[in-house]
């Protein structure tokens, strides 16, 4: 079993290393093939078009599937042109409205084995691009649109990131347009009074709303001014700053009093120390004293007792032998001088004795009174040794308190670079060109719209996620039972009538505007579209250049025209090209059928920078719109 583990890891091991070989030597390949590129001349190679003044605008891309060509717009007019090569049957590209929105010199595919994408500007992050490739052959690539490298390479210099790039399945051409319904910007007059009105916005009798100024009335609900949020978030954090110093003394303070409290504490309880080290010497002293005296005592207790029982001893004897004749004269007189002087030893050492006694009576009462004082320095030192924990934890909390203000001030330091900063790139963003998209209201947002108001009228359809599930259905085909309809628990334009009848709202507006301006949401509100039901096609308008100040700008047309389908030829080497039919609805004729409120356009006019651009589409936002993009509308 070892040996087989041992073999299998030798051969993962050699597997591993061929991989990274492989995938080294295709890199090398790689690189190869683009230093050859770059020699080579391409079939199609671009046809340079020098116009002959200095053109201002925005650059634009149109790419045509049908003819496998792009075009180079910049200010309204092409300055260059370049043959394509676009996705292949089961990996077609997709035509709508993209933007650039990551820029690479040199990139590897992530799905395609490592394959070269140079000068790659990516159009979604599902992986369609635009890059340098072998355009020798039309409908060759994975999804993405080649370009001779040259081409790619001057392209990849002169675009910028949001720049736009159209892909239409036919031909379709940038046209210059005048309409009423098209954004114009503000002169300088209004631009000097909206100034000094979002300046009146920063003042602090401005309302505030979940930490928001709600600005003055006129604008568009739902929009706040990013730079007005960015200030009023600098001054709070100002604020926070200035009361952050301002409690600095404070905790310092407090700090100072917390270490004298501290050093005072650690004073008294050495104190308290010296004084239970004498009271222990002099109990210990006295201590011993006492024993000392017991012991004496104790010794002086027996010998008294012994010299009692000799002297009472020698007394029986002198009485018994009193009255005998044999013992009269000499010896009576020897007895009776021993039991004298037995009894003056007696006498003697009792006291000896009671001396002694006395003596411990008064060592007692001194050991009780040392004891007692012991005692007292004891509880003294337990007393001052709370008193130093005490000082010790308000120590603790002191430093703990002045270290946090030191931190929140260094925080608040922090966080002021970072509202300034943001403050700059609000105001950077502002300079950026504005992305409008019309839409009529989608299927997600009608379903959402019924689920709210089925919600709110008392049914219960679960969460407004804008999926039509068990709980929508039950709730739909409970309300049409009520109203005394087909029950079909399906959601239609008669049943949100209906609903918002039930709820008192008023009717809801045909279409949706979103608003983006540098991959970030402003705001979205609702307008209107004549004769909704008709269809309105895929149309992007784009700002020129203008001079700030100015009261009007120039604007352009482009219509993504659509196709039926691909033509009946076959083989590998025929042409796969595609069939284009006109589309039906004209630029004008969609401008024609859309009502902006009056708030909404003077907003936008406030807002206008050189190279803003609108979408009008009945195809609606691409689920491919998200964090980090522009909008995407797909028309196929």
């Amino acid at each position: 079993a070892r040996a087989r583990a041992r073999a299998r890891s030798a051969r993962l091991s050699r597997a591993r290393a061929r991989a990274r070989y492989k995938k080294r030597r295709s890199r090398r390949i790689a690189r190869r093939k683009m230093a050859a590129l770059n020699k080579r001349s391409f079939v199609g190679q671009s046809k340079k078009i020098t116009p002959r003044k200095k053109l201002e605008g925005p650059v634009q891309i149109v790419v045509s599937l049908a003819t496998q060509r792009v075009n180079i717009y910049k200010g309204g007019e092409v300055i260059a042109s370049a043959k394509v090569s676009t996705g292949k049957s089961g990996h077609r590209t997709p035509s709508g409205v993209f933007s650039i929105i990551q820029k690479r010199k040199m990139h590897f595919s992530n799905l395609y084995d490592n394959a070269p994408m140079p000068f790659m500007q990516r159009m979604t992050w599902s992986g369609i691009a635009l890059h340098a490739g072998n355009v020798s052959r039309p409908y060759q690539s994975h999804g993405c649109i080649r370009m001779p490298y040259g081409f790619a390479k001057k392209l990849f210099k002169s675009t910028r990131m949001g720049a736009h790039v159209i892909v239409a399945s036919g031909s379709s051409s940038m046209q210059p347009i005048s309409h009423m319904s098209l954004i114009q910007p503000m002169s300088s007059g209004p631009l000097l009074a909206s100034k000094g009105v979002r300046t009146a916005a920063l003042s602090t009798d401005t309302p505030v709303k979940n930490n928001v100024p709600v600005l003055e009335a006129g604008k568009v609900p739902g929009f706040i001014d990013p730079v007005v949020v960015a200030t009023r978030h600098l001054q709070q954090k100002q604020l926070d700053q200035q009361a952050a110093v301002a409690a600095g003394p404070q905790y310092k303070q407090a700090l100072e009093q917390a270490q004298a409290q501290l050093a005072h504490s650690r004073q008294q309880l050495g104190v308290a120390r010296k004084l239970g080290q004498k009271a222990q010497k002099s109990l210990r002293k006295t201590r011993l004293a006492v024993r000392r005296l017991k012991r004496q005592r104790a010794s002086q207790l027996r010998a008294h007792s012994k010299a009692q029982w000799r002297a009472n001893w020698a007394r029986d004897i002198l009485e018994k032998r009193r009255d005998t004749p044999k013992y009269e004269g000499k010896w009576m007189e020897m007895a009776s001088a021993r039991v004298e002087s037995r009894d003056a030893y007696e006498q003697q050492t009792k006291a000896r004795h009671d001396e002694t006694s006395r003596r411990l009576d008064v060592a007692t009462a001194s050991l009780d009174l040392v004891t007692k004082e012991m005692q007292k320095a004891r509880e003294l030192v337990a007393t001052r040794n709370n008193g130093l924990r005490a000082a010790v934890r308000l120590l603790k909390q002191a430093r703990q308190e002045y270290g946090q203000n030191q931190r929140r001030v260094i925080a608040e330091n922090k966080n002021i670079k970072i509202a300034t900063a943001a403050i700059h790139a609000a105001k950077a963003r502002q300079k950026l060109p504005l992305r409008i998209l019309i839409t009529p209201r989608t299927g997600i947002e009608r379903i959402k719209a019924a689920q709210r108001l089925l919600a709110e009228i008392g049914y219960e359809p679960g969460y407004a996620d804008g999926k039509v599930g068990k709980n929508t259905r039950l709730a739909i085909n409970a309300f049409q039972q009520e109203i005394t309809v087909a029950v079909t628990g399906k959601i239609s334009d008669k049943l949100i009538e209906e609903l918002h009848s039930r709820a008192g709202r008023a009717q809801p507006k045909s279409a949706h505007m979103y608003v983006r301006q540098g991959f970030t949401k402003l705001f979205d509100t609702a307008v209107d579209i004549a004769e909704p039901g008709k269809p309105l096609g895929t149309h992007l308008f784009t700002a020129m250049h203008f001079e700030k100040g100015a009261g009007a700008a120039k604007w352009t047309a482009v219509t993504i025209k659509s196709a039926t389908g691909r033509s009946a030829r076959k083989g590998k080497k025929a042409g796969k090209r595609l069939k284009t039919t006109v589309v039906a609805v004209s630029a004008q004729q969609a401008l024609d059928r859309i009502t902006l409120p009056a708030p909404v356009r003077r907003q936008l006019s406030m807002l206008l920078t050189p190279g803003s651009s609108m979408v009008i589409s009945d195809k609606g936002m691409s689920h491919e719109t998200g964090k980090g993009t522009d909008f995407v509308v797909l028309t196929r």
